[in-house]
């Protein structure tokens, strides 16, 4: 039927348009950046940063940049890298891949 939404996307594009602050990525976009926090709350969180940034998403490999970046060095940290890049190199990221930087906690 014309008019209809036939998908709940749909619906939502319309509604995000006619009732989200025009800023409202920018500040989403700007707390994905910043956040810092324990694991389990951090990854919660950054899932709903992440889904919140519809119209214009960040690239994968910006998000896993920020994502390792926030986490504190600790194993989860190290293994997460390991598993986003493949795996094969305890010590280093592979050639051209740039680790997170940033302040840790040792």
């Amino acid at each position: 039927m014309p008019g209809c939404f036939t998908t709940w996307v749909q619906l939502c594009q319309p509604l995000r348009f006619a009732f989200l602050p025009a800023i409202y990525e920018y500040r989403q976009s700007s707390r994905f950046l910043a956040w810092k926090r324990e694991l389990q709350e951090y990854i919660q969180e950054m899932r709903v940063l992440a889904a919140s940034l519809v119209r214009n998403p960040l690239p994968e490999h910006i998000k896993v940049t920020v994502f390792m970046d926030g986490l504190k060095v600790d194993p989860s940290r190290t293994q997460l890298f390991r598993e986003h890049y493949g795996g094969g190199y305890p010590d280093r990221p592979p050639r051209g891949v740039q680790p997170p930087t940033g302040s840790y906690s040792y």
